[in-house]
């Protein structure tokens, strides 16, 4: 599990544990398993949505993905 610490930038993932998309956010808070997540970009922008740890990535992750 990962743990984010708030004000980080993270990206959110095209399904649960799967590749990053261009959505971006940043983490307002954590309530047990979720994140809140404050949307920077895209139809939801400017909504605060609740996120488990598997449905977001931040940068600062190593990539796990090969091209």
């Amino acid at each position: 599990m990962s743990d984010y610490a708030r004000g980080e930038t993270v990206s959110i993932r095209d399904f649960p544990l799967g590749k990053p998309s261009k959505i971006t956010g940043i983490i307002v808070g954590q309530r047990g398993d979720y994140y809140f997540v404050l949307i920077k970009n895209g139809l939801e922008e400017g909504k605060v949505k609740r996120y488990n740890f598997w449905d977001i990535y931040s940068d600062s992750e190593e990539d796990e993905w090969v091209d």
